[in-house]
């Protein structure tokens, strides 16, 4: 009966063996997520090409780009250009955040997407939270037909030359022509026009001179033009359309014009003229004025138009028209005065004319301990005849105002200075939080006024971090799933960016101090976050120079882990932790080897028993934690004549483990398992289950394992609990 021993001793170490197995990943049939799944590195690199249509399309541009090695998402980024980007124009772009896609095809149909803009495009690729290198930049635009189009007025007796101005990507531009501003449509096709410069269109003047037919000599033809893209495909939308005639011999004389306004009004445009002397009461000079402005097409304001009345001033012997239909502020309109008489109409005279008006925009830019003033100046700034100033109200940070009057040059470099380093410094009360501006013309002001306000420093923010959240985003290579850092900001000024510092808590504290930039209110640490860490965190909220209230409170925080990590660090550290001599030495050498020992040697005797209890497997548990020392119970004896019986009690106790803080894993319960194992090499497992608490709470359940030729078959249970209420189950099987 001996000699049954060591073949009973053999059967059961196959059983640890097979444990152990396990334990390594070795076990074939793991259901997710414990099945490995062959995952492609992340290269990080950029995208080797990218491209976007250029004038393809009217309501929208695509843009594509080549997949990058291990990306599962690419984010966009777009800026917007008045003229054709260059490296140096990119390099202080303002770029606008677009959404992230799957895929390497990305449609953008945003409304704000302008007619003869061009759009700058760059794309980062990302894998989990891993952020990859920003590709070069590509460039497209819309098909628009031109904004701006115009037809000569009886500057010749047999042709007219229409003009525009060349829109971004087109290839061609087909005109169109009809007798009247109601029957112009596509199709009524005159002439076909090539873009003069395909690579840098913008600003460029084209233009085609028509021989008009003889039946419409001195007649008024309307003109409109749609535009072609490389593609072949001509756009649905036409240019504003516009009016032109030829010359006939013996016509009125052109218009002498005296007066325009030009930023002398605010809500009328005033235009005067001489009146023709060659008026007479048997063929008297009839006037006809038009306007026009870019994106808009041509409008009689006089005599078709509702409300206008031409004037006349008998002591300067003038007629004048006032215009006060829909006049905004910033643009400027066209206007053209036919005379006609009884044989036919003059050449037009046309004149330009604009209210007065606000800045088109303010902004301003953080420079080291200053704030630049970024100013678009009002239409008609730049004429050299204007003299205009600027009025400019300043609200500081103690809520009291200050007005300054400031010419058009101290506007452009103006600057306001910070000298306060924190909210408590008595110059930080004196500080600019707020601009105003309005442009005045001598007495006159602008109706309007524009704004731009400037961050001050940000009150302390509160901080929110999860413990043990399991995140929509991947857990990173440690089986970590990302911490949750939530900052709240209840200042009067948003935040311009957030620092976080991270410190490890507990004795693995070789990582020291990280920290961690972002503009986002929410931040995911997945950063090189490990098993068993807890981590503190604390965060200071600044202004866009940098400076900032003092830190927040410290919160501690750890993030969720895999099933896979789960059942590893189980295993290993506290269902069998002499079992894996690598990862615990102490447990095959030394004063703790006794349970080791035990089954190591049993094959020379008996199979033996050894207990481990308190301190001899804790070292000195946390004082806070009295009463979860406790024991693991090694015990296997000789059944009868038909095999051996293995057992493995257990009572609440703390992982020792150095590697992980002292309050990530303990048993919630007392808990048993046994092996019950014939000469066969066959028999069940019974016990269990294993309920933890701590950090990962979670139940273990061996019940649904038996023991066939030397070996573990059927399956076992995980069930994860997570702080934001997710239970997750999986299935091992064997």
């Amino acid at each position: 009966m001996r000699k049954s021993i060591p073949f009973l001793l053999f059967i059961l170490l196959s059983l640890v063996s097979c444990n152990l197995d396990l334990l390594n990943g070795k076990t074939p049939g793991f259901d997710s997520p414990f099945t490995p799944e062959v995952e492609i590195p992340f290269s990080g690199e950029a995208t080797k090409r990218i491209i976007a249509t250029s004038a393809y399309y009217e309501d929208r541009i695509v843009v594509r780009w080549d997949a990058v090695t291990g990306a599962e998402t690419y984010t966009l980024e777009r800026a917007e250009f008045s003229a054709l980007p260059t490296a140096g124009s990119i390099d202080s772009a303002q770029w606008r955040r677009l959404e992230s896609v799957e895929g390497t095809r990305y449609e953008d149909r945003d409304s704000s997407l302008r007619a003869g803009y061009y759009y700058a495009y760059r794309v980062t690729a990302n894998s989990g939270l891993e952020t990859g290198a920003t590709s070069a930049f590509c460039y497209g635009c819309l098909l628009s037909p031109p904004q701006s189009v115009d037809a000569t007025k009886g500057t010749d007796t047999a042709r007219i030359t229409i003009s525009w101005t060349q829109m971004p990507g087109v290839d061609r531009y087909i005109i169109h022509s009809s007798g009247s501003s109601d029957t112009i449509a596509i199709g009524s096709e005159i002439a076909e026009v090539d873009q003069i410069n395909a690579a840098d269109p913008k600003g460029l003047v084209n233009s085609y001179s028509y021989t008009v037919p003889q039946a419409s000599l001195g007649s008024t033809l309307y003109f409109a033009v749609t535009a072609v893209g490389e593609n072949g495909q001509e756009s649905e939308e036409m240019s504003p359309a516009t009016s032109g005639y030829t010359r006939v011999i013996g016509a009125a004389a052109s218009p002498e014009v005296q007066t325009t306004t030009r930023g002398d009004s605010t809500s009328e445009i005033r235009i005067s003229w001489l009146r023709d002397s060659s008026s007479t009461e048997a063929d008297p000079v009839s006037y006809t004025v038009t306007r026009s402005s870019e994106g808009s097409s041509e409008q009689v304001i006089y005599p078709q138009y509702q409300g206008q009345e031409l004037s006349y001033d008998s002591a300067s012997d003038t007629y004048y028209i006032v215009d006060t239909s829909n006049i905004r502020e910033n643009v400027e309109y066209t206007y053209s005065i036919v005379a006609q008489n009884s044989i036919g109409m003059s050449p037009a005279t046309s004149v330009t004319a604009y209210i007065l008006s606000a800045p088109q925009s303010v902004s301003f830019s953080a420079e080291d301990r200053s704030y630049r003033l970024n100013v678009t100046l009002p239409v008609g700034a730049e004429d050299d005849e204007n003299q205009w100033t600027y009025q400019m109200i300043i609200t500081k940070e103690d809520g009291s105002s200050e007005t300054v009057s400031l010419s058009q040059n101290e506007l452009a470099s103006y600057v306001v200075p910070i000298t306060a380093e924190t909210a408590s410094d008595a110059a930080y009360q004196d500080e600019a939080r707020k601009v105003e501006i309005r442009t005045v013309n001598g007495s006159l002001m602008s109706s309007s006024s524009v704004t731009a306000s400037i961050r001050g420093i940000p009150d302390v923010p509160q901080l929110s971090v999860s413990s043990n959240r399991r995140s929509v985003f991947s857990a990173n290579d440690n089986g970590v799933y990302p911490v949750e850092i939530t900052m709240t900001n209840n200042s009067g000024y948003a935040p311009y960016d957030y620092v976080i510092t991270r410190t490890n808590v507990g004795d693995n504290d070789e990582g020291g101090s990280q920290s961690f930039t972002t503009t986002d209110s929410t931040y995911y640490d997945n950063q090189d976050t490990e098993v068993g860490q807890v981590y503190s965190y604390s965060v200071i909220a600044r202004d866009q120079l940098g400076r900032s209230s003092s830190s927040s409170s410290a919160a501690e925080g750890y993030g969720a882990i895999t099933g896979e990590a789960f059942i590893e660090i189980f295993e290993d550290f506290v269902l069998k932790p002499w079992e894996n001599g690598t990862l615990n030495p102490e447990y095959v050498s030394g004063s703790k080897s006794s349970i080791w020992n035990y089954i190591r040697q049993s094959g020379m005797g008996s199979l033996g028993s050894a207990t481990v209890t308190g301190s001899a497997l804790l070292g000195s548990p946390d004082s806070s934690l009295t009463g979860l020392t406790g024991t693991i119970h090694y015990n296997a004896s000789y059944n009868g004549n038909f095999g051996g019986l293995v057992s493995f009690n257990y009572t609440p106790y703390m992982t020792e483990a150095v590697k992980y803080f002292d309050r990530d894993f303990y048993l919630a319960q007392s808990s048993s398992y046994s092996m019950d194992v014939s000469l066969s090499g066959s028999g069940s497992v019974s016990g269990g289950p294993f309920t933890l608490a701590g950090m990962y709470p979670g139940t273990v359940d061996f019940g649904g394992l038996s023991v066939s030729n030397n070996t573990f078959i059927g399956r076992y249970s995980l069930t994860q609990t997570h702080e934001n209420g997710v239970v997750v189950s999986y299935e091992v099987r064997l």
